[in-house]
């Protein structure tokens, strides 16, 4: 009912003017996983986007995110889970940790900067291979708690408060912990971005949000329009100036040089943080936000 996979290829790197490396990583059962190493002709390179897809079609299906980011200096890695698409074994959940976290040490094999973006159930996936890999930034699109999945989704359609903790009940005994999105989120430190519509109807909001406040700073929200996964194709030019907006502010990419403006900002967050009371019981912070506001100062 989950995993949909698909070995149509609808579209490759190359439709889209881009070069593309084809790869193969094997898994230690010798199931192989196929890639695609989309790379950026923007230079600098930024580093490397792995792409960790949802439940159904295989990597064809998001060539059409290229021109977002690769036309922004990042290479992309374009993955199929076994059993989709061109890579081997049979679908299982299992499958899409297990390859992804191969995906995922691949990248950092090549780079040493690495974001994940994971879209709708890539969400959980991610989560969960974040938790015990060191990404420099990862984005959330659509997220999916498949623990609670079914009872947000009850709730969201009929509010039936009984059949809600029932369905609970069942995907905690059906799922494993690799699937407990809440827990996972809580262990991931780096800079999380999610990407989430008020509208939709496959991943409701509240389980979105859910997960957000599960997870530790520094984290953003950006609240998007449409039904599941539909920002990106209403207003590509809003989706793309604000993730990559957000990617070079979290990864202080094109800092802002103005001295006037950084000594006023300075002022500021003392004068904040005084009010607070933390200037005199933690100048460990003061200083951590120097180093974050002010770098090389």
């Amino acid at each position: 009912m989950i995993l949909r996979p698909s070995v149509n290829i609808r579209a490759t790197p190359a439709d889209f003017g881009y070069h593309a490396e084809e790869k193969t990583l094997l898994l230690e059962d010798g199931r192989e996983v196929s890639i695609w190493h989309c790379k950026s002709a923007v230079e600098p390179r930024k580093g490397i986007m792995v792409v960790v897809p949802g439940n159904d079609a295989n990597k064809g299906r998001y060539t059409s995110g290229l021109p977002l980011f690769a036309d922004f200096g990042w290479d992309m890695i374009l993955m199929d889970y076994p059993g989709f698409g061109a890579s081997t074994g049979e679908k299982s959940l299992d499958g899409l940790v297990e390859s992804t976290f191969a995906v995922t040490d691949y990248a950092m094999a090549e780079s040493d900067v690495v974001v994940g973006y994971g879209i709708s159930l890539g969400t959980a996936v991610l989560l969960r291979v974040a938790a015990e890999r060191d990404f420099d930034a990862v984005m959330f699109e659509s997220t999916l708690n498949l623990w609670e999945e079914g009872s947000l989704f009850v709730e969201h359609f009929a509010g039936d408060l009984f059949l809600i903790e029932a369905i609970n009940l069942v995907a905690m005994a059906s799922f494993s912990e690799d699937w407990d999105a809440k827990r996972w989120a809580a262990q991931v430190t780096e800079p999380k971005l999610f990407i989430h519509s008020a509208g939709d109807n496959v991943t409701p909001f509240t389980g979105a949000w859910d997960v957000y406040e599960a997870s530790p700073a520094p984290k953003h929200m950006f609240v998007t329009e449409g039904e599941h996964a539909l920002q990106v194709f209403l207003d590509p030019v809003l989706y793309r100036e604000t993730v990559n907006g957000w990617l070079d502010g979290v990864l202080n990419r094109d800092p802002i040089l103005n001295e006037k403006f950084m000594e006023i900002l300075q002022i500021e967050i003392e004068q904040a943080l005084d009010e607070l009371g933390w200037l005199e019981n933690d100048d460990a912070l003061l200083d951590a936000l120097n180093a974050i506001v002010l770098p090389g100062r």
